[in-house]
């Protein structure tokens, strides 16, 4: 198995804040369509699984955010290793990123359990 280099961990984190910026639009649409429930029910009980899905959209912005600092900063990282000894970096094995995209992975998940649950909802109350 190859061992990857700077230059693969470089490119993972840009995929990874392309798909970051696409699940934030997302969020958006999602607490849109909760508000157009919301609109259109008075029922109590209704109400309260939009408030439960908004906090969930908290959530997942708050996590969002810090998962994409963090992106940010390891990427910072190899940006400034490259301007201080590039011979290295273009030819030096870092360590496996596993934390990093463990991370990834799961609010991959996460987000996406949430969104199926959030449009079964909005399916059932719209």
């Amino acid at each position: 198995m190859k061992r990857e280099t700077y230059l693969d961990q470089h490119q993972h984190h840009k995929t990874w804040l392309n798909y970051l910026a696409f699940y934030k639009d997302e969020m958006q649409v999602f607490q849109k369509r909760l508000e157009e429930v919301a609109a259109k029910n008075t029922d109590g009980e209704v109400l309260a699984l939009v408030e439960h899905f908004q906090n969930q959209l908290i959530l997942q912005r708050e996590q969002h955010d810090i998962l994409r600092h963090d992106i940010k900063q390891d990427e910072n990282r190899i940006e400034k290793l490259f301007e201080t000894d590039p011979v290295f970096a273009e030819n030096s094995r870092p360590k496996a990123e596993l934390v990093l995209i463990d991370r990834v992975e799961t609010f991959g998940r996460l987000f996406h359990e949430m969104k199926e649950e959030l449009y079964r909802f909005v399916a059932k109350n719209l």
